[in-house]
């Protein structure tokens, strides 16, 4: 998906899901292929950009942008719907039941939009499962790092700003993911544990409303499918988020 033409016209979203009591959403590879497959065609379908993405045992996070403000989360649910029904084919017992609860937070500030791609790729470094995000198999951590090809991901231009070649780009990105002094994905990490908004009301609002729309056209389409960061923007431009919890 080419976002070139027109990026201030895309609606960017940090969505995600977490575990109650631990329980996994993946009991193997197979169950990640499986979804990182179905995400890569639910994009190209809803024409849906996915810049950042990681699977944990307990957690997903997904960072995506789309002209249209529902897709997003439209691809969310349905790849929800798919997944619930793969598990229970599969495994033969019902999904947990936290995969039916969707956080999304609106992103409006490039400085944002970074600091969640890293606050993503970070996670398998912060939980101790690995040394390095490149070395976690089930993010897009070694594709932004310019280790593999990953068919699912669509660069942002704020990222492919950071440096005029792959590789300037690929050391610059490794440089920020390796810092340790700045707390803000800390704070979003937080903020998406307490279920705390960090937008306007009026933005809950809008984003209530979209969560709403889009909850038909999710259940249809499940139905139907089976060198340097950019400078720090104002406070009231990075404080423009808000995170919603919607029931599927």
């Amino acid at each position: 998906m080419d976002l070139r033409a027109s990026p201030a016209d895309f609606a960017v979203f940090h969505l995600s899901t977490r575990g109650c009591r631990r329980e996994p959403a993946f009991l193997d590879d197979f169950d990640r292929r499986c979804l990182l497959a179905v995400a890569s065609g639910l994009a190209a379908r809803l024409k849906v950009a996915v810049h950042a993405y990681v699977l944990l045992d307990d957690r997903l996070h997904l960072l995506a942008s789309a002209c249209d403000a529902t897709a997003p989360v439209r691809l969310w649910r349905r790849l929800m719907a798919v997944h619930r029904l793969a598990w229970r084919r599969r495994h033969g017992r019902p999904p947990p039941a936290w995969l039916d609860v969707l956080r999304a937070c609106r992103v409006d500030s490039v400085r944002h939009l970074l600091v969640v791609h890293r606050f993503i790729e970070n996670l398998p470094l912060s939980d101790g499962i690995v040394h390095a995000p490149a070395h976690y198999r089930w993010s897009s951590a070694r594709a932004s790092l310019g280790a593999r090809l990953d068919p699912l991901l669509t660069w942002h231009p704020a990222f492919l700003a950071l440096a005029t070649t792959p590789g300037q780009r690929a050391l610059v990105w490794s440089g920020w993911l390796a810092r340790d002094g700045e707390d803000a994905p800390r704070r979003l990490g937080g903020c998406l544990v307490r279920d705390q908004a960090l937008g306007t009301p009026a933005l809950a609002r809008m984003l209530a409303r979209l969560s709403e729309s889009a909850s038909a056209a999710g259940a249809r389409g499940a139905a139907q499918g089976a060198g340097s960061l950019p400078p720090r923007t104002s406070q009231r431009a990075n404080s423009a988020a808000v995170t919603n919890i919607i029931r599927l």
